[in-house]
């Protein structure tokens, strides 16, 4: 009985970490994928988004059928000055795109 309760210990912070890990990696999914439909927007329509709806206009939309949300509860907005996506979550993990 110890020694399930050692490997308990051992496995429990591991499973812990790898659902922010995916959350994470979701988040940056989200914003890579409306970044793209961003710079799509920005060739068609020869303009920068005023608001995320720009790009999303429901069933049928033409650069993207809905706005992700965050798996960690984050708000997506965007940046005109970096002219990209961020999430509102900071911590434990920044939520954002690696600098390219």
């Amino acid at each position: 009985l110890s020694i399930l309760g050692v490997l308990v210990a051992l496995a429990v912070p591991r499973f812990a970490g790898l659902a922010s890990d995916k959350n994470l990696k979701v988040c940056r999914g989200n914003l890579r994928t409306m970044d793209s439909a961003i710079a799509v927007y920005r060739i068609e329509e020869d303009l920068w988004p005023l608001e995320l709806t720009a790009i999303s206009d429901g069933v049928g939309a033409q650069y993207l059928q809905a706005i992700p949300a965050c798996p960690s509860d984050g708000t997506y907005t965007l940046d005109a000055e970096s002219e990209s996506t961020s999430c509102s979550i900071t911590d434990p993990e920044t939520h954002e795109l690696p600098s390219q």
